[in-house]
């Protein structure tokens, strides 16, 4: 398989991930948003039948894209949710390459070219200048780190939020034993367990 270059790529097809693509699409940016499932959905795909949102349906607007619905003091049900955000992606265009699983993501900054970061999918390789890591629930938030001194952070997850209250530091931070701390399995390489 050969290697693709794409300007930014980001790695989910969450509701974050979906913003994500939003803006950079308003900046004129080019970039590709992959993510490992069949169909967008993200995480909600995993909640239970009966799940309904904690907090009214308006809270689910953006700014390019608002809540259509006909209650939005109401609580969307998780297939509701779902449809909503697929909505969301198909209003804004964003460039979703669906059933692509990113497996490692590493630092190529001292190779000659302007791709700072290399993917490796099951579709191939492709380098970025910008990766966005945004996959994961907020309550596994992480800081993915290169053990490079100089390469310093490799990317940040965007739930990097404890429970959704406050950032991983001090004294808000815990760790579980079932959520290691992420730790590169080689030099300047995310592997694909701190993806998912």
């Amino acid at each position: 398989m050969t290697t693709r270059s794409v300007e930014t790529v980001v790695v989910g097809g969450g509701h974050s991930e979906l913003l994500a693509s939003d803006l950079l699409r308003q900046a004129g940016r080019e970039h590709v948003v992959l993510e490992r499932r069949p169909a967008l959905g993200g995480g909600w795909q995993d909640r239970w039948d009966a799940f309904q949102l904690v907090g009214p349906n308006w809270t689910t607007s953006m700014a390019t894209y608002a809540y259509a619905g006909d209650d939005p003091d109401g609580f969307m049900t998780r297939d509701e949710l779902i449809a909503h955000w697929r909505a969301y992606a198909a209003a804004i265009d964003a460039p979703v390459e669906l059933e692509t699983d990113v497996t490692s993501l590493r630092s190529i900054a001292d190779e000659p070219g302007p791709a700072r970061f290399r993917l490796l999918t099951n579709r191939g390789s492709i380098d970025a200048r910008e990766v966005i890591v945004a996959a994961g629930p907020c309550s596994r938030g992480r800081r993915l780190r290169s053990r490079r001194a100089s390469s310093g952070p490799v990317g940040v997850r965007a739930h990097g939020w404890h429970e959704c209250r406050g950032p991983l530091r001090g004294r808000n931070r815990r760790t579980s034993p079932a959520t290691p701390p992420l730790v590169d399995p080689q030099p300047g390489e995310v592997g694909a367990d701190q993806l998912s």
